[in-house]
């Protein structure tokens, strides 16, 4: 298969991705100790994947079986601004929507970090939108 084309072979590669989080996801859930663990190789396995809408959303809805958005807030801000950039602006709002709810609910110290960033990030999508006055707005 990797012989005949590229963009087939990686299909696979990323439904053998999916399948070993899948398997990691029973990990996660059995172990708190290998938690931040399995977090951090998830998150580096991101990394190394292609930038694709689809690959990335169906990466993060295996996770979001155990880890839930605000708790793997760079991640998904990550994909918010790969929204941004692949044109579709009303899920990446979505997301930042709906992270910033769960951050302004929550009364850590680490989430007034993460509601700055997700300020940010809503910032720069009205910037992406062409609402530069609200993004001015919102900014001060």
């Amino acid at each position: 298969m990797a012989s005949q084309s590229y963009e087939r072979s990686y299909q696979g590669i990323i439904e053998a991705q999916i399948l070993t989080e899948l398997e990691e996801v029973l990990k996660y859930k059995e172990s708190v100790s290998k938690r931040d663990w399995l977090e951090e190789i998830w998150w580096r396995r991101l990394q190394g994947c292609e930038r694709s809408l689809e690959y990335w959303h169906r990466l993060l809805l295996v996770r979001s079986i155990v880890l839930p958005k605000e708790k793997d807030m760079r991640t998904w801000l990550k994909f918010s601004s790969l929204c941004q950039r692949s044109g579709q602006l009303s899920l990446s709002q979505q997301i930042l929507e709906t992270l910033g709810q769960k951050q302004h609910q929550s009364q850590s110290l680490s989430s007034l970090r993460n509601i700055e960033l997700c300020k940010y990030a809503s910032v720069k999508s009205l910037y992406a939108k062409g609402q530069v006055g609200e993004a001015w707005e919102d900014m001060s």
